[in-house]
């Protein structure tokens, strides 16, 4: 049978960018996007990953938005939404 060879997935998840990427035959990878554009693989798996599964993921991680408390979140959230309606190069 036919399988994708190449797939991307991208969501977001409490305030954290995520990619999730396969190339036939490899594992699954997935990666956070940083506020500067640079991308960190985080984790590797065989199977594609779960909602629920990338969620323990960026739990796991001390820098992941999804620590953040509430107050904390909606406040790098507002600066997010400020900083992706401004026009490139400013």
């Amino acid at each position: 049978s036919l399988a994708p060879s190449y797939q991307l997935l991208q969501q977001r998840v409490y305030g954290d960018d995520v990619r999730v990427l396969r190339a036939h035959p490899g594992e699954w990878q997935i990666f956070v996007l940083g506020r500067e554009g640079k991308s960190e693989l985080i984790a590797t798996q065989a199977s594609k990953p779960s909602y629920s599964e990338i969620e323990a993921t960026l739990k796991a991680r001390p820098t992941s938005r999804m620590n953040m408390g509430l107050f904390e979140r909606l406040q790098d959230e507002y600066q997010f939404n400020q900083d992706s309606l401004k026009p490139p190069g400013q």
